[in-house]
């Protein structure tokens, strides 16, 4: 996302209500990574918790990868420190801890063909059943990462097979080109997203030997918009 482009022309484009885009459906968030939770899809569970809607978050992998190459923090530390803080910022966003499913796939090793693959689509079509979601919301097909792409392909199946709606998450660095039919209003919110993305420690800085993913700027950025993009399919 560039900050440089034209923001105030997208502040005033029309922004839609979240009953317009969920159509009042109790959503499964299906997020391929933890620091989804807080650059792409706040203030939607901040807007969903407020409305008393909170949908049911299901983190599909660990994070261990990111940051990489680290030995103050090794992959399974990560793992449980991302854990940690994804729990922390869903909190910030007001979502119930009862409703929060972190899958611990490791990093890199969702499988999107074959048996596997076949077991998970059963696995995620179960947990929609048992927490009575109505709908699947999954990374939209700007996203470019074969973690983000798998998931999508996942949710995709489920959506077949349960014949249930499917919306897509936006990647953040695409929403100032995003149609106006998927902007979520979420001006509201934008003081819980920020203190979200920072509960995001690892992102940050906090593992001192490698370079942070994520810089101040980030911060700025993911939060310069009022809206988050939530798409049909």
């Amino acid at each position: 996302m560039t900050l440089a482009a034209p923001l105030d022309a997208a502040a005033n484009a029309p922004l839609r209500a979240l009953a317009d885009i969920t159509g009042n459906h109790h959503v499964l968030l299906l997020l391929a990574r933890p620091e989804d939770a807080a650059l792409a899809c706040a203030g939607f569970i901040a807007e969903s918790c407020a409305r008393g809607r909170s949908a049911f978050v299901l983190v599909m992998t660990d994070g261990s990868s990111s940051p990489a190459g680290s030995s103050e923090c090794p992959p399974d530390s990560l793992a449980q420190m991302r854990e940690r803080e994804t729990r922390a910022a869903l909190a910030l966003l007001g979502q119930p801890h009862e409703k929060i499913l972190m899958a611990g796939i490791i990093d890199g090793s969702i499988p999107d063909t074959g048996p596997r693959f076949e077991t998970l689509v059963t696995s995620v079509d179960m947990i929609m059943w048992a927490r009575d979601c109505h709908a699947i919301c999954a990374p939209g097909a700007d996203w470019d990462s074969p973690a983000h792409q798998k998931v999508r392909a996942l949710a995709a199946a489920v959506a077949g097979r349960t014949d249930l709606p499917l919306l897509g998450y936006g990647a953040p660095e695409n929403a100032l080109s995003a149609p106006d039919e998927g902007r979520l209003g979420i001006a509201a919110h934008r003081a819980a997203k920020a203190a979200a993305i920072v509960a995001m420690e690892s992102q940050l800085g906090a593992i001192t030997d490698v370079a942070a993913p994520l810089t101040p700027a980030d911060v700025t950025t993911a939060t310069a918009l009022p809206y988050e993009v939530i798409l049909p399919g």
